[in-house]
């Protein structure tokens, strides 16, 4: 090992220093500092790890602030479903009792059937005297009796392939029904509402059963429509 001259000694910071009696000034010698030079890869590196880093955090942020606006959706939810279900318990409201209060009876003529298909004037008939009984509270009464009159007719019937095998065989049937109507206040003397109310059913094998629920539920839609009119 070389010696190490008396008037040279090794700084803590890793240079050698010569001390000049003559003067009070360090000069370096011996070791030189490492040149610190990134090459493309380390710095390509560390700005991976950087943005990894920043993402990770923005990732966190985002996942409590989402976690935190579902919670408070969740909350206003079951506050407006509370106040909705009181206002309805409180009030009795429901669309059995949209109506104006004179109107308490109705009757509904015999539908006119201006379609192909026989017999679908007779079933819309009946179906939408159903429709009335289970969804409000209007009393079926004759026309001399009635506050309401529903005038009707079954003014479109279609049927459509509705779903097909790969190669191009129908497998189901649509049914679409149309009735249009025209509901009549005799209190007032005025047309309620008028206009058309359409669904559909699909089948497989029995088209009749189809035909019946198309009409079910076309009628259901009337009912809907007149009860909330006002």
């Amino acid at each position: 090992m070389k010696k190490i001259p008396q008037e040279t000694q090794y700084h803590p910071q890793g240079e050698w220093r010569i001390r000049r009696k003559s003067s009070t000034i360090p000069t370096k010698v011996g070791i030189r500092k490492k040149n610190m030079r990134i090459s493309c890869g380390e710095l390509k590196a560390i700005l991976q790890v950087l943005i990894r880093t920043i993402l990770r955090a923005c990732l966190e942020d985002y996942r409590e602030a989402k976690r935190y606006c579902d919670y408070c959706v969740k909350d206003i939810a079951l506050v407006i479903c509370h106040l909705v279900l009181v206002g309805v318990s409180c009030c009795g409201y429901s669309t059995r009792s949209l109506l104006p209060s004179h109107m308490q009876k109705v009757h509904i003529k015999l539908f006119k059937n201006q379609t192909f298909k026989i017999g679908l004037d007779e079933i819309a008939t009946t179906t939408v005297i159903e429709a009335f009984r289970g969804g409000s509270n209007l009393r079926i009464v004759d026309e001399n009796s009635a506050d309401i009159v529903i005038d009707g007719k079954v003014s479109g019937f279609t049927k459509a392939p509705y779903t097909y095998t790969s190669d191009q065989t129908v497998i189901e049937y649509k049914i679409t029904v149309k009735f249009s109507v025209r509901c009549v206040d005799r209190v007032k003397n005025d047309v309620f509402w008028e206009g058309d109310v359409s669904d559909w059913a699909s089948y497989a094998s029995d088209e009749e059963e189809a035909i019946n629920a198309a009409i079910k539920k076309t009628a259901e839609n009337l009912v809907n429509k007149i009860l909330t009119n006002w």
